[in-house]
This record gives C-alpha cells, structure tokens and sequence, in this order.
C-alpha cells in the first residue's frame, strides 16, 4: 500500500482554498479527506471585503499576470453563479491630494476592462461629472472631490456560502470532513509527509497532504520541521457594517483614505453598506478581531467621504476581520502592507522550502480559489503519478428546481438571497414536514428548515456554525442579538436538545461571538 492508505489527497484548511481543492480533485475521480481545525469558512474567507474581482489596483504593481487571471475567474464565477457572485457598479471619487490623476485612473480601467475575459455586465468604464457623483450618492463630502469614474465589478454577499456550495459539491462527489480538531503536527514516513496527527491524538493519513490552512501554514512548519523558515507575510484586514441611508445608491464608492492613503471602499449590503479596509501587519495567527483603533479610523474614513451620513458609533451593526496569509517575498513598491502581493504560490516538493509528499498553499483571494484550486490538484495528480483532467470550469448542474410554499415576502425573498437554487433542498424538507416553514422565532424571517438543513445535511455543529456560516442571521441588519436565547431555544427545540444543553450551546456561541464579533458579543450578553 501507498503511504497514506486509501486517500489520495489529504487537504488541511476548510477556508475557501481547501474546499475549492477538495472539489476539483473529486471532479477528477479522486479519494479526499479534509480536515478543519473549527468550521468550514470560519477564517479569513468570511473576513474578506467580498469582492470577486480583477483588482484594479494591483495594476499599480504592474502585477499584469494577476489581475489577467483575476478577470477570468471573475467571468467564469459570475457564469456558473450568477446568484452567488453578481455585478456591482462602482465609483471612483478623485479627491484634492490622491496619489493618482483621474486621467491615469481612467487609463487604468481601459486596461483593466480590456484584461477582462468575458463581461456581459454594464457598461465601458467611464468618467463622469462630480456633479453626476454628488446626485448619485448625495451624502458626499460637499467639496475636495475633483473628478470621477465609473466601472463595474461583481460582489459576493456571502462567502460563506460560496465556500459551503463549493463543499456540498465536493460532500457529493465522495470527499470526507473531519471537522472540530486541530492539526498538531505534520506525520514523516522515511522523510516524506504522509499525514497529519490531530488534537485529539488521531492520525490521518494521505498518499499527497496539502497545507491549505491559510495564515496558519507557518504556525503548523515550525510545530512540524525543525529547520522551517517562514514562507508568509500576514497583514490584517478589518471592516464595519454600517446602515445605508435614505437616498444611498446600490452602489459603491472607491477612494483613497484621507488620513492614510490607502484604498477605501464604502459598498452597497442589503439595507447597509459594506466599509473597508484596514492592512496592517499581523503577527499572531489565533487572534484576530478589528480593534478598537481600526474600528474608529473606519468609521473616521466613512464620515470623512460621506459626511451628510453623519454616522455614530453605536450605528455600527458589526466589524469583521481577516488575515490576509500572502506569500512572502513578493513586496511591491515600498514596504507597507498594502504593498505585498497578493498572488498566490503552490510549492511544491521539489520548490525552495518544499518537502516530499506536501503541497503548501501560499496566498489565495476568494477571486482566484477556482484557479489556484486547479494548479494546487495538478500538482497532487504529478505526484501521484496521474493525468486527470480538471473539469472545475464547467458549467454546474443544479437539478431539478423544486419551488417553496407559500410565505411571507421578506422570507422569501432572504432565502433566495441566502441559499439561491439551493432552496430547493428547503423545500423538499418541508414537502416532508410542513411544520419546517414556519418562522424559528416570530419576527424575525428566518424558518426552521433552516436549522433542520444546516445540522443534517450542511455540516453545522452548533449554534456559531448555524448562524454566522449558514443561515447568515449574524450578517444581517436584523435585531437577532436581543433574541440569542429564544434562538437558541429553538434550534434546541428541532435538534431535540434538552434546555440544559440549549444554553450550553448559547455560551459556546457567545464566546465564539467574542473571537470573530466583538461588538455583538457583548450587545449578546447584555440582554441574557
């Protein structure tokens, strides 16, 4: 037998990259377990500005090979998903003393546009009025504005689920989750990797192991390899969820941060508006929430740009965070963190740094998962001594569509936003036991199929899981935080917890709350 038994691929990482490899490799016939320290998407992937796109400003780098590739994901993703990675129009606001002329921006669009794969959305990218800008979003900043552009992109609302599509994909075609235990350390056979032993002193095995664990690939070399030197630069990325005003566009507005310099986006979320980013340097990979200082100097920018908005800090709805795991070595001008680049690298055995049998994964955006999905799995067939086409590209075959009964429109309308075609797979539960459509707390429009789908047939552990990664409840503009204990009364009440085991749960999910939600956490435990 081979070393690693009767799995071929053994992923390390639940994030967006881990799951994408997962995926591709069962698409080509092959055996695959993934292993996730906490939950699928729990990391970085759900602290993202979540953007799928070429990333304009990566051409400043002359980083041309990146942003080509960025393009034609982004045209593929939005082909195969439309309901999941949609079109985005986007502003650019030019202000007194940004680092770059209207007239090189616009060229900068021209070239971007003309990178483009395929684009069936919108219009050419354009100047238009600052007069047209302050009609269109008319809580800007009165003056300092002196010219602007127009172009488009696409947004993904919820990575999440982006990342758990991608998963039930893979679930489907034959892969294995082991999920809720750490990797302690990488497992050598006669010098090669053939595994992993976990927290709770399981070993797995794998004829190929590939560290796809994100910003936390360095942390696992040194607890595996006497002789590690790091392969990464993490910077942290920060973001506030503020409501949109009254006349606020669906649209987003680019520009350049008036106390730092750095890009600065405000982005049209539901009934609010997405506001980002932070990128400073990140040293510890277990903690990692916006604090106190990002928190103020965002909603500083917003009010800065969107002074009519007139913004308070206990308007914020929520702060996400992320770390950005970036290959190290690829720093563009300068030596700031916005500066490094964001390419992704798969090394290999035979790569500088690289050991027998793993394939380490350096980098990564949500836009580019598919493709570095397919090179990561090229990889692998090469060392399994395999040619097996990739078929992730292809166009996706949903099934047979089967509608929800009849609800209220604004329950209707977030499960079609949540869950896309995927809510057919609601409606059959429901077909099974009508009593599933009916609201998880009145008041809120969410229904208990939700919970029933999440726990049986989507991977959900606990309450964090449900909330923040299935249902989205936690991303929503919604005043679930005063209702945590009902909430978590009645998922309890479909699983068949006893109410010991309910508020066990509800405690966990604060404390979970208070790694990646600071803010919630405590309007949580202020009402409990």
């Amino acid at each position: 037998m081979k070393p690693g038994g009767d799995t071929e691929i053994l992923i390390l990482g639940g994030g967006i990259n881990g799951v994408a490899i997962a995926r591709d490799a069962v698409q080509r016939g092959l055996k695959v377990r993934l292993v996730e320290a906490k939950d699928l998407c729990w990391g970085t992937s759900a602290g993202s500005t979540r953007l799928i796109h070429g990333g304009l400003r990566y051409l400043e780098y002359f980083e041309f090979g990146l942003v080509r590739e960025s393009l034609r994901e982004r045209s593929i993703l939005s082909e195969q998903r439309p309901w999941r990675v949609e079109p985005i129009e986007l502003f650019i606001a030019v202000q007194d003393g940004d680092p770059h002329w209207a007239s090189t921006l616009l060229c900068g669009l021209w070239l971007y546009q003309a990178f483009a794969f395929r684009w069936p959305f919108g219009a050419d990218a354009s100047s238009v009025s600052t007069r047209s800008l302050r009609k269109k979003f008319p809580h800007l900043r009165a003056d300092g504005v002196n010219a602007a552009l127009r172009y488009f992109d696409c947004q993904v609302r919820y990575p999440e689920r982006l990342v758990m599509e991608l998963w039930n994909d893979a679930a489907a075609g034959g892969a294995r989750l082991d999920k809720g235990h750490r990797v302690e350390t990488l497992l050598r056979h006669e010098g090669r990797v053939v595994g992993a032993e976990l927290d709770d002193g399981r070993c797995v095995y794998g004829q190929v192991v590939i560290n796809a664990t994100g910003h936390w690939v360095d942390a696992l070399g040194q607890r595996s390899f006497d002789d590690y030197k790091p392969q990464l630069v993490t910077t942290r990325g920060s973001h506030i969820m503020l409501p949109r005003r009254e006349g606020m566009p669906r649209s987003g507005l680019y520009t350049y941060a008036r106390s730092d310099g750095r890009a600065f986006f405000t982005l049209p979320w539901g009934n609010c508006i997405w506001v980002g980013t932070t990128d400073i340097f990140h040293t510890d990979p277990d903690v990692f929430s916006a604090t106190e200082d990002e928190v103020t100097y965002l909603l500083s920018e917003a009010n800065k740009l969107l002074p009519g908005a007139d913004y308070q800090r206990d308007e914020i709805i929520l702060t996400r965070c992320g770390i950005r795991p970036l290959a190290r070595g690829g720093v563009g001008r300068g030596k700031s963190a916005g500066g490094v680049s964001r390419a992704h690298r798969v090394v290999r055995p035979k790569d500088p740094m690289g050991s027998p049998g793993l394939i380490s994964i350096l980098g990564g955006k949500l836009t580019t998962h598919r493709s570095l999905a397919e090179e990561a799995v090229d990889a692998a067939c090469e060392l399994l001594g395999r040619k097996l086409a990739c078929r992730s590209g292809s166009d996706l075959e949903l099934g047979e569509e089967h509608p929800l009964p009849s609800m209220p429109e604004d329950v209707l309308e977030r499960l079609q936003s949540v869950y896309g075609p995927y809510t057919s797979n609601l409606a059959r539960l429901i077909e099974q036991d009508p009593s599933l459509k009916q609201p998880l707390l009145p008041g809120l429009p969410l229904i208990r199929a939700e919970a029933a789908y999440a726990f049986t047939r989507e991977a959900a552990d606990n309450l964090d899981d449900f909330f923040n990664r299935r249902c989205m409840l936690t991303t929503e503009n919604l005043p679930w935080a005063r209702h945590a204990r009902p909430l978590a009364l009645a998922v309890g009440g479909i699983l068949g917890w006893d109410p010991a085991r309910s508020e066990r749960e509800l405690q966990q999910w604060v404390h979970a709350l208070e790694h990646h939600d600071p803010l919630n956490a405590s309007r949580v435990k202020n009402k409990l």
